[in-house]
Parts: C-alpha cells; sequence; structure tokens
C-alpha cells in the first residue's frame, strides 16, 4: 500500500464478511499505477475495477 494510504476496512474485517451479499468491494486503481491491467492480474475475489480518475 502506497505510504500514507490505509484502507477503509481492515483486512480481518474484510476476510470476515467477504461473502456478505451486500458487500461491494471496489478496487480504485489509476492508471499510472497500473490501471486495468495490474487490477486483471491480481485483485480481491469479487472486486469491481474503478479508475478514479476516469470514472471519478
Amino acid at each position: 500500500m502506497p505510504e500514507g494510504k490505509q484502507p477503509l476496512v481492515s483486512p480481518d474485517w474484510l476476510a470476515q464478511h467477504i461473502d456478505d451479499p451486500d458487500l461491494v468491494i471496489l478496487d480504485v486503481r489509476i492508471a499510472p499505477e497500473g490501471g486495468q491491467t495490474v487490477f486483471e492480474n491480481g485483485h480481491i475475489p469479487g472486486a469491481v475495477f474503478t479508475d478514479y480518475l476516469k470514472d471519478g
């Protein structure tokens, strides 16, 4: 994780709730960090990709 950045939830919380049917996991990346290519190479199962700079 980039220095100074914190997740909205902890890995433990996510592990406990990963199968919750109402949970939506957004994988927010920007093109300079690799964008969708990096997402496709590995992400949290069930995560949805979004490009913050493009999609807002």
